[in-house]
């Protein structure tokens, strides 16, 4: 198929990459290196290390480093745009759909949980990718960082986790913490989600 396709004709031995890719598609917030080799079925190695670079290298994915952990804490991302839409929404209908009879498919699509949750990671994506755009509106762009994220999940059953999306620690002792939200409007932060 196309998705197929794409990957055979960017990378030798495309097969590692595609899996890959597949199964960072099921973890939206990302994975580390180990959980990602044991979900894609693939062999821990320089095969995978070298598959790894290149779709970094590429944009498809982005390596996103725990904070004050080391670099092999860090968490894999699928970060393409294309790549995230196409696996969300194209492949698991592409067969069905019809744009002819169904011309208001996506306007119907927008207003569900499963598009809500989509947009919030594919936002997410944008955000890892222009860090730079971050940092200028925020109004330090010229200041030197270092960008990271942080998790928290409890090993009690039930219990929920929590996480910061993002983490800018800047050469002038500051650390800024982001909470990236996608919204139709601007969105406020309430008392309630506040204490979350």
């Amino acid at each position: 198929d196309e998705f197929d396709n794409l990957f055979s004709s960017l990378f030798d031995n495309h097969e590692i990459h595609h899996k890959i890719i597949r199964a960072l598609a099921k973890v939206k917030k990302g994975v580390d290196r180990q959980s990602l080799i044991k979900a894609s079925g693939l062999v821990s190695g320089g095969e995978v290390s070298n598959a790894l670079k290149e779709l970094e290298e590429a944009g498809f994915i982005a390596k996103v480093p725990f904070w004050k952990k080391k670099n092999r804490d860090s968490v894999y991302r699928l970060i393409d745009e294309y790549t995230l839409f196409y696996l969300q929404w194209i492949e698991p209908i592409k067969s069905q759909i019809n744009l002819d009879t169904a011309s208001d498919y996506w306007l119907k699509k927008m207003h569900t949980p499963a598009w809500n949750a989509w947009s919030g990671y594919s936002f997410e994506a944008v955000c890892l990718k222009h860090i730079n755009k971050i940092k200028q509106a925020l109004g330090f762009e010229a200041v030197s960082s270092i960008q990271s994220s942080w998790h928290y999940n409890p090993k009690e059953p039930n219990a929920q986790g929590t996480q910061i999306d993002l983490i800018i620690e800047r050469a002038d002792r500051t650390i800024n913490l982001c909470e990236i939200k996608s919204s139709t409007e601007v969105y406020r932060v309430s008392k309630e989600y506040q204490s979350k």
